[in-house]
């Protein structure tokens, strides 16, 4: 009866030992992997960049909506 559990506990530990190299190994694909992407992308997408700052815009845009029917509705309520 103890030889059970100790040939069940082996294979968690193998699991366990190979996960912290699948952990090591994504963190230093993703910047490369972007990177190339970028890359790839401006060569064969000229308009790339554009939409880049487009989407930059758009997202500091949503506050300044927010705020002018705020200012909007304030003198409709006076």
């Amino acid at each position: 009866m103890d030889h059970r559990p100790q040939n069940s506990v082996p294979p968690p530990t193998k699991f366990v030992s190979f996960q912290p190299k699948r952990l090591e190994q994504p963190p230093q694909l993703p910047p490369r992997t972007e990177l190339l992407l970028e890359q790839l992308i401006q060569q064969y997408d000229p308009d790339y960049e554009e939409r880049k700052s487009r989407q930059c815009l758009e997202e500091t845009l949503p506050s300044n909506q927010q705020q002018s029917p705020r200012h909007q509705s304030q003198p409709q309520e006076t």
